[in-house]
């Protein structure tokens, strides 16, 4: 979505793999021994170099941690446009569990045991989960910065293009509206290679199911309950809601 409005819609050149369209900071610190099945290409192995060499305006992506962000964009003497995105923290460990386990085969562990981790900021090690999420909403007002929720994207994906239009300075007719949902549909993007990454991990994509609230069919009571007292520890002086 980012990529086709900041490029005013060119479908043709959003053929191309969207990782060399829209570079990932941070895929350099994923490497592994065990990962001989993953294809590697410039914009993964030296994404810095590639983006640099990108032409402007350029998108770019990562889960960096806030404190690896340029100085001047934390203390706000550069004001780059900033999109970040949000998802319940239950689905994200499902989430990253069948990423971390199928496709990038970098576990050898139990669901439950890669929860456990998740807890302790396993996926996280560069920073608190939270303090990660709280950082950019804390900011949303700021005029660079749009947060968005990946449930909202799910239950209301026009209202979401909508506002993403229009943080990005871009103005589509309803008829330009539909193409891109239709473009942006789950299926879709299963059925898109330039998306879903397809031969890239050795097999056949790596978009799942896309679903909200899928951590109930995956989670125990007794995780769901770990879940349930973590998050409320860590939002209960806030205004955050997952």
């Amino acid at each position: 979505m980012i990529w086709l409005l900041v490029n005013n819609l060119d479908y043709n050149g959003a053929q191309a793999f969207i990782d060399e369209r829209f570079p990932v900071f941070d895929v350099p610190l994923f490497s592994h021994s065990n990962q001989s099945h993953v294809i590697n290409l410039e914009c993964h192995t030296n994404p810095v170099t590639f983006a640099n060499n990108m032409n402007s305006p350029r998108c770019l992506k990562a889960h960096l941690a806030v404190k690896y962000l340029p100085d001047d964009i934390q203390d706000g003497k550069k004001k780059p446009k900033i999109i970040y995105i949000a998802r319940n923290p239950k689905d994200v460990c499902v989430s990253s569990y069948y990423y971390c386990n199928n496709t990038m085969k970098v576990l050898d562990c139990s669901f439950e045991e890669f929860a456990d981790m998740f807890l302790d900021n396993y996926a996280w090690p560069s920073e608190n989960y939270w303090d990660h999420v709280l950082y950019f909403w804390d900011r949303r007002h700021e005029s660079n910065i749009l947060f968005i929720k990946y449930e909202d994207m799910k239950k209301n994906l026009l209202g979401v293009i909508r506002d993403v239009s229009k943080f990005l300075d871009k103005t589509l007719t309803s008829e330009q509206e539909d193409v891109l949902l239709n473009w942006l549909d789950i299926k879709s993007m299963k059925d898109n290679p330039a998306v879903n990454h397809n031969d890239l991990y050795g097999r056949e994509g790596f978009i799942r199911s896309g679903k909200i609230g899928e951590h109930k069919e995956k989670m125990s009571s007794e995780i769901l309950s770990k879940f349930d007292n973590w998050i409320k520890e860590n939002t209960e002086n806030t205004d955050y809601q997952p």
